[in-house]
């Protein structure tokens, strides 16, 4: 749904707003994972269509300039009149917007990794030990 020279290369988490089947959100890495231990970035963003997938916006209101880590995990809690998107990185982060993802605030640092298996010590800094 991205064309090929879209700014998320390896796209993670993808959802669909429930109410709105043309709202679209997904988040991912500039890169794959074989790239993060000799970048020692994923350079994440965050993206959003309004109309199906046609056209894509990378989202930044609120958002870090740079994202290090991976946004693994995303969720949306939707109720009657409206929804909050949150949002999770390999480094504990959690990102929070509640319009859209038109504005984003960090409302949780450095918890542990929200990451598939073992992605989160493609990141580990040199002398940082990954934990299991």
């Amino acid at each position: 749904m991205t064309p090929r020279d879209f700014r998320i290369g390896y796209v993670d988490p993808f959802f669909v707003h429930p109410g709105n089947p043309d709202l679209l959100f997904v988040a991912g890495a500039k890169t794959g994972p074989g790239t993060w231990r000799k970048l020692h970035t994923a350079d994440a963003r965050i993206a959003r269509s309004r109309d199906g997938g046609k056209s894509w916006d990378i989202l930044t209101g609120g958002l870090p300039e740079h994202i290090r880590a991976n946004i693994e995990g995303m969720a949306m809690d939707a109720w009657n009149g409206g929804y909050a998107i949150f949002a999770g990185t390999t480094d504990g982060d959690i990102f929070y917007s509640d319009d859209e993802g038109e504005h984003w605030q960090t409302i949780i640092k450095g918890i542990g990794p929200v990451s598939k298996s073992h992605h989160y010590s493609n990141l580990a800094l040199e002398g940082q030990e990954a934990h299991h």
